[in-house]
């Protein structure tokens, strides 16, 4: 059974990816060697312990600021509308959109998930005795 504490370099870590959401230089800021950051830093992004207390901490700091997603979603919609009225698409409206399409999870890649039961042999049986 793993080991569901986490250390105080992950403690750190999710510290500093709290203040900026940059993963690498959370990664760096936290004591961690900076060879290779950006591959290390997302894969503790992918630990489920330290995904999941990133995730509660960005609830409770939703709950403190009294915003919503929602409220978040139809502010950069508005942003994008009235842009899109003026024909005028100053990088802050890029932006805008960027951001919308990734808290709606438009631009995240398809995940295929493949199972592979046991390993095939490249010959069977019969492949082996057919020249015979």
């Amino acid at each position: 059974m793993k080991n569901k504490k986490l250390t105080n370099k992950q403690k750190k870590f999710i510290d500093e990816y709290m203040i900026d959401l940059n993963a690498s230089a959370a990664y760096v800021r936290a004591g961690y060697s900076p060879k290779l950051s950006n591959t290390n830093a997302t894969k503790l992004l992918q630990n489920t312990i330290i995904a999941e207390e990133i995730k509660k901490r960005q609830e409770l700091s939703a709950i403190k600021a009294e915003v919503t997603r929602e409220e978040i979603i139809s502010d950069l919609k508005k942003i994008k509308d009235d842009c899109k009225a003026k024909s005028e698409w100053p990088p802050h409206a890029l932006r805008a959109i960027e951001i919308l399409n990734k808290m709606l999870g438009f631009n995240e890649a398809d995940k295929h998930e493949y199972t592979i039961f046991k390993e095939q042999p490249l010959f069977g049986p019969e492949d082996v005795n057919k020249d015979e």
